[in-house]
């Protein structure tokens, strides 16, 4: 793990700064005072952009999107990254479900809409915790990460972007800071198991393929890749 962390120093750079925020704010004013610290900053300018941006989180569309851009650079990455987002997803609902199932949002804990910012129809009640846009994010940014370890510059752009994708469900009043937080450490964790003990076997596997197999499941998957990310742009909630 300490090897996983230090490979991953760049990447977790912007990461353990936002960490540290959310940690500092949760034991400053609580659990759900810290959400209307951090949501009670907002901009009319920016309200669309973060809905936008919020979507990457989504798992169906965020493994879509990974399938089209990398599948063709990457067959193994990208399979790591699916695997990885499916185990810790599932580990995240089961949380939210079965386990902190009567833990609300902020919309039903403030019981109403004047005291949350929140952005056109894009309102949520329950099953809180944990964050699983957060959780994903941090999944899928920490294989790509991880595979390009040896640059600086875009592992530091992944952990940015893992956490502007993470603060805009405290921004559009989905989660509080405690969800966002332990949506990201289960996300980074989980692919950390994910790497070490998947990853060499996805890898064994893809080599056997043929190449000419592998060329056409490649095109296939881009195929229907591309057909997801047209679709779920089409469904998201941007009123």
């Amino acid at each position: 793990m300490k090897r996983f962390i230090w490979d991953n120093k760049y990447f977790l750079l912007p990461l353990l700064a936002f960490w540290i925020v959310l940690a500092f704010l949760l034991l400053a004013y609580g659990y759900h005072d810290s959400f209307l610290v951090m949501n009670s900053i907002h901009f009319k300018w920016l309200d669309y952009p973060m809905l936008i941006l919020t979507w990457l989180g989504d798992s169906f569309f965020l493994s879509a999107l990974m399938l089209l851009l990398f599948m063709r650079k990457d067959m193994n990455m990208v399979m790591v990254a699916i695997m990885s987002i499916v185990i810790t997803g599932l580990i995240a609902q089961f949380l939210k479900h079965w386990i902190f199932f009567d833990w609300d949002r902020p919309l039903t804990v403030f019981a109403g809409k004047d005291m949350v910012h929140y952005v056109g129809n894009y309102v949520l009640h329950k099953y809180s915790f944990p964050s699983g846009h957060s959780t994903t994010t941090a999944a899928a940014f920490t294989v790509i990460a991880w595979h390009i370890r040896k640059r600086k510059i875009m592992p530091v752009l992944l952990g940015l972007l893992t956490v502007v994708v993470s603060y805009t469900r405290i921004y559009l009043g989905a989660h509080f800071p405690g969800d966002v937080l332990a949506g990201n450490l289960l996300g980074f964790v989980g692919t950390y198991f994910t790497i070490r003990f998947l990853s060499p076997v996805i890898r064994h596997y893809f080599d056997k393929i043929p190449t000419n197999k592998r060329r056409h499941w490649q095109r296939s998957l881009c195929v229907v890749a591309a057909l997801i990310v047209v679709i779920t742009i089409f469904i998201h909630p941007f009123s």
